[in-house]
């Protein structure tokens, strides 16, 4: 009996400090997914996790059923692992979209470039070749034109 209720006391206290110990890593793993943002990775889904292991941890400090607790908590501590685990994958994939992004932006900023130099030279070329060819068949008629009188000047 006595080794039963120890084992109870003993069971409690690692289940309270295990809250504690969960909450803390919970906190650190929400300080390197800042780092991983900051980076440039996309840490939605990762914070989506984490709050669902803070609720977790929750429910298990609302319950009295230490059965409950402690699955309540494995389920946190099993998410707050799978976040924990993915954080340098969403570090490396956040270099990578910022790289990324770079290289569009500078391609695409060279194309304008590109693009307005080539139109400097050769669009005016295009456009006088364009307007021949679409006015080739246009017959030009020369008006006779009335002589104009000449007028007298006045004296005056």
């Amino acid at each position: 009996m006595l080794l039963v209720l120890l084992l109870a006391v003993s069971f409690v206290a690692v289940v309270i400090y295990s809250q504690e110990d969960l909450r803390q890593r919970v906190r650190q793993v929400y300080a390197e997914l800042v780092k991983a943002e900051e980076e440039g990775a996309d840490v939605a889904e990762a914070v989506y996790k984490l709050n669902e292991a803070l609720q977790l941890i929750r429910e298990a400090e609302e319950t009295t059923n230490q059965t409950l607790k402690v699955e309540l908590l494995s389920k946190a501590e099993a998410l707050i692992d799978e976040v924990e685990a993915s954080i340098p994958k969403l570090i490396e994939e956040g270099r990578i979209a910022t790289r990324n992004r770079l290289i569009i932006n500078a391609a695409t900023a060279v194309s304008l470039v590109v693009a307005a130099i080539l139109i400097y030279i050769y669009g005016p070329k295009l456009i006088w070749k364009t307007w021949i060819r679409l006015r080739k068949d246009w017959i030009v008629v020369v008006k006779e034109q009335k002589p104009e009188k000449k007028r007298k000047k006045r004296r005056k």
